[in-house]
């Protein structure tokens, strides 16, 4: 059985800044994992609000590259 899994997201911009956007789900004591699909969305929709929000390019993000 699986503890937990999770997604890391990353774009690049046509000016070379990063955005990423990282989801996990763990088990935490008689709940179930949250779906792969779901927790897809949840990292997809997460990124597209980083993309939405125009902030300025994060150079150190704490983010998970792979």
């Amino acid at each position: 059985k699986s503890l937990g899994y999770g997604i890391s997201l990353v774009a690049e911009t046509t000016t070379s800044c990063i955005l990423s956007s990282e989801c996990v789900t763990m088990h935490s004591g008689a709940s179930e994992l949250q779906l792969p699909e779901d927790l897809g969305t949840q990292a997809a929709m997460s990124l597209l609000q980083e993309i939405k929000g125009g902030r300025s390019c994060r150079f150190n993000s704490p983010g998970i590259y792979l």
